[in-house]
């Protein structure tokens, strides 16, 4: 579904930080996810169908701790669902869904009013944590779209997004992508689910 005007608009005011981003697909952990290793051939890769894609108005949060005042400022969100076409584990027999970490996307003149600086206290690399989550979005689009080019034109890359999911839709086809899940570890040393790393579209 193609995003509120407000939400769309928003996407007008990222292209400068989307220009200066290049795409990541090798680089998302809400709720349920696949266990470590229960890929293909016992790894992490996994086909997946893009089960949803949905936009809100979100809070960039940083600060409150290391003496700096904790600082929140508008943004906008979005959460991609993916559902695995092999699911074999699954205690209803149903492939089950799971959730990206979300991407949240601060406008270019807000990105501009943020620190980056090596001192905490002053609020830190602000500006590079915004970076690395545009840089993961542009890698989602360029994947979903089958682009070659590195997606400059974020807004564009939105509606045609949506114009795919909804042309898909109308045909009854699904788009399924092959991913890579990320863990890092939690302090008692288990995997604790990161990101999703978006490497090709399958149909």
């Amino acid at each position: 579904m193609i995003p509120s005007n407000d939400i769309l608009s928003r996407f007008e005011d990222l292209q400068e930080q989307a220009a200066q981003a290049a795409a990541n697909q090798d680089l998302g952990s809400i709720g349920w996810w696949p266990d470590q290793g229960s890929g293909q051939d016992g790894s992490d890769i996994h086909d997946v169908l893009l089960e949803s894609v949905a936009y809100s108005n979100e809070k960039f949060g940083y600060g409150g701790r290391n003496d700096c005042p904790r600082k929140e400022i508008d943004a906008t969100g979005v959460q991609v669902v993916l559902r695995l076409l092999d699911d074999p584990a699954s205690p209803t027999g149903e492939p089950r869904s799971f959730k990206d970490s979300q991407f949240i996307l601060v406008s270019d003149s807000q990105f501009a009013t943020l620190p980056e600086t090596e001192d905490k206290s002053q609020g830190g690399k602000q500006q590079t944590r915004c970076r690395i989550t545009m840089e993961r979005f542009k890698g989602f689009l360029k994947t979903v779209l089958q682009r070659d080019d590195d997606i400059a034109d974020i807004h564009a890359a939105i509606l045609a997004l949506e114009e795919l999911r909804e042309t898909m839709d109308q045909k009854g086809e699904a788009i399924v992508l092959k991913v890579r899940l990320a863990y890092g570890k939690r302090n008692d040393g288990s995997p604790r689910p990161d990101n999703v790393l978006y490497r090709e579209r399958t149909s």
